[in-house]
């Protein structure tokens, strides 16, 4: 009986024995599929991954050739501290903006910038006689990673990489896909950018000057390059260290004695307003500028061969199409104020004290939307405003002021040389195409004739100021009437809305600062106003 039961023991530990190694090798075999299944899904992973890597090489590859091609230069005089971060490609240098006096496009910069320069590697750029060239522009804060551009995340996803390496892809990528990808990825990465050359290294560390037309374009909403993101741009205006000390001195608690400071506060401006606004020079508080840092890169750009210029509506309403020698009045303006052309750049040319504003339509090489126009031939178009709108002028030339007159191109010491541009065609059909209201004049104003060169007395030459311009124009004070005076302040302040009001008096008066007299709009002549032979400056004051 002992010998059955361990027969039996026997047996049944068997087939336990049995069923617990085919339960093993059934686990062996669910693990053995499970390591598999994992080390395809890793290797599946692996590749997307590695794909993704190659295709994010091949979009940078791209993105860095073009800005090799526009010369590209950051870290300009980062402290030490920051230099490892300015190495990463999307870094550069962003300074705290400040007003400054000028009229183009030059801005001032910190020493350190100039000290960065001079000890790179070859020297300073620019030693072939063209000035150094910078892109200022606003960082988008939604600028969430790169590629954002539709037309980069394209060419990304498209992109399939081949066994050989893609390190030096980027050079056909540039000539297969030109420079469209850039250029979209520029406009999200900037809230908004624009071009300058410097004036002089003169701002303190941290700070760059900017002047008036530089800071109107990094705040034209209508230029703006973002259009999905409602971006708010803060402004500020700069405070002068010394007058907001001095604002803290006790006021005098007498009546007189506040009469005194407020007068001489009058003589001090009037003595500034009459001082020569030296370019570069800092001007506390006169114009709106960034509240936010601006970042600004080294760049080099292309000469420019043909550029477009279509003029204001306010330009065409002040004569801009019967000026008799257009060529000239665009040289000595863009000679005395531009380095470089940006497309959308608003730009500025006067005559006889009138300023005419003109917007950059186009521009040739166009690759990237900028030009320098030193020491180079610039072929002009006076392209027509696009009167349905929005107010900024994006238009195509007219074929009839394309018109050329060929080897009449004459050198120039300058460097800029704008070839004849035929405009009698364009007077008529810009001219006719700008809107009547029912208190716009049909034509231009018509001023009487400046006195002769040669005539000295009764002859008072006035300087208009209002709305950020200047104007200034001999008049006879016997002959001239109030209301000729209006409407040369109107033309000056060169608005469609200053116009008309200055004109009809209803908005707008002409006073002095120091001592303070009103003038009215009236049929009374100058000398019958009070006004004398000699000089005059009136400031446009608002009722």
């Amino acid at each position: 009986m002992d010998f059955d039961a361990a027969v039996g023991k026997l047996e049944r530990d068997h087939s336990s024995l049995r069923k617990s190694r085919k339960s093993r090798d059934a686990l062996t075999r669910n693990a053995k599929r499970e390591a598999e299944r994992r080390k395809r899904q890793y290797e599946k992973k692996a590749a997307e991954k590695a794909l993704k890597q190659q295709q994010l090489d091949y979009v940078t590859s791209y993105w860095n050739g073009n800005e090799r091609a526009l010369g590209t230069v950051r870290s300009l005089g980062q402290p030490k501290a920051q230099e490892q971060e300015a190495s990463h490609s999307s870094s550069s240098l962003k300074l705290s903006p400040t007003s400054i006096h000028g009229d183009g496009d030059k801005i001032a910069l910190p020493p350190l910038v100039l000290e960065s320069l001079s000890n790179r590697e070859g020297g300073m750029l620019g030693g072939d006689g063209s000035p150094l060239f910078f892109r200022v522009g606003l960082l988008n804060p939604n600028y969430a990673s790169f590629p954002s551009g539709p037309l980069l995340k394209d060419m990304m996803e498209k992109h399939i990489p081949n066994k050989e390496d893609v390190d030096d892809v980027d050079d056909d990528c540039m000539q297969d896909n030109a420079t469209a990808a850039f250029m979209e990825e520029m406009s999200h990465k900037y809230i908004s950018y624009t071009h300058c050359t410097v004036v002089e290294f003169t701002q303190e560390d941290g700070c760059v000057g900017l002047p008036q037309s530089i800071a109107k374009a990094l705040l034209d909403k209508g230029r703006r390059r973002v259009c999905e993101d409602a971006v708010v741009v803060p402004v500020k205006r700069t405070v002068d260290p010394a007058g907001a000390a001095a604002s803290v001195v006790a006021i005098p608690s007498d009546t007189s004695s506040a009469m005194d400071v407020d007068e001489q506060d009058a003589a001090m401006e009037e003595e500034e307003s009459g001082a020569s606004k030296t370019p570069g020079h800092l001007a506390w508080g006169a114009f709106d500028v960034p509240d936010m840092d601006v970042e600004v890169t080294m760049v080099t750009l292309p000469k420019g061969k043909a550029c477009t210029l279509v003029p204001s509506l306010a330009a065409l309403r002040n004569g801009f199409n019967n000026l008799k020698d257009v060529k000239v009045v665009l040289e000595q303006s863009l000679i005395r104020t531009r380095a470089t052309l940006s497309v959308n750049d608003e730009i500025h040319c006067w005559h006889r004290g009138v300023k005419f504003d003109l917007r950059v339509s186009s521009v040739t090489p166009n690759d990237y939307g900028v030009v320098s126009c030193i020491n180079t031939d610039i072929e002009v178009d006076i392209g027509s405003p696009d009167l349905e709108g929005d107010g900024i002028t994006r238009s195509v030339p007219m074929k009839e002021q394309t018109d050329k007159v060929a080897g009449k191109t004459p050198a120039f010491s300058g460097g800029y040389t704008l070839k004849d541009v035929s405009t009698t065609t364009s007077s008529s059909s810009a001219a006719s195409s700008v809107p009547k209201k029912a208190n716009t004049p049909a034509s231009p104003i018509v001023l009487p004739p400046e006195p002769p060169s040669d005539q000295k007395e009764g002859v008072c030459t006035i300087l208009i100021r209002g709305d950020g311009t200047t104007g200034k124009r001999r008049f006879d004070i016997t002959t001239t009437k109030m209301n000729d005076l209006f409407n040369f302040a109107a033309q000056v302040c060169s608005t469609p809305e200053t116009q008309n009001n200055i004109a009809s008096n209803e908005e707008f008066q002409l006073v002095t600062r120091f001592p303070r007299k009103v003038y009215t709009c009236s049929e009374h002549s100058l000398l019958e106003e009070g006004i004398k032979a000699g000089q005059e400056m009136l400031i446009v004051e608002r009722h």
